[in-house]
């Protein structure tokens, strides 16, 4: 899981970031609870997630 690998990336000059579907407030409110380091931009239009053609398969997703 990224969340698990997060510092690693970090070592190695690579800055994940996640994109999610969601107003600011609902993403700050989840990555605090679920104490996420990752950024997480927010995409309400969903227009960056639909240009990655982000889909998902069996809970996980793709691009």
């Amino acid at each position: 899981m990224l969340k698990d690998n997060y510092d690693e990336f970090l070592s190695k000059g690579i800055q994940p970031i996640g994109i999610a579907g969601q107003k600011i407030e609902g993403i700050k409110q989840y990555t605090e609870a679920n104490d996420i380091k990752i950024p997480i931009l927010s995409d309400e239009t969903r227009k960056v997630i639909k240009q990655y053609e982000v889909f998902l398969l069996n809970g996980i997703h793709f691009a």
